[in-house]
């Protein structure tokens, strides 16, 4: 018999996967250096402005160093240290 809280440990599993596939593509779409805004990467992945936001904050969180901000756009910085 399944159980009511096994079918949402399996939504949320599933939500957690296309989450990270989307954050995933979202750093790939940054990588070519250049400024882009949260508007052109929504367009791109058929998403809103506010997922776009929502995303870039997560992916700061987890480490990557995207610098920007809202309204003037974002882009992927190496996360490698230069040593002189």
């Amino acid at each position: 018999m399944i159980m009511v809280h096994d079918v949402h440990r399996e939504a949320r599993k599933a939500f957690r996967r296309r989450t990270d596939g989307r954050l995933a593509k979202l750093l790939s779409m940054m990588q070519g250096g250049g400024l882009v805004t949260a508007q052109q990467l929504a367009a791109r992945m058929g998403l809103n402005d506010r997922t776009i936001y929502r995303y870039v904050e997560q992916l700061r969180a987890r480490g990557h160093n995207i610098q920007g901000e809202r309204g003037l756009g974002y882009m992927l910085r190496s996360n490698v240290k230069r040593f002189a």
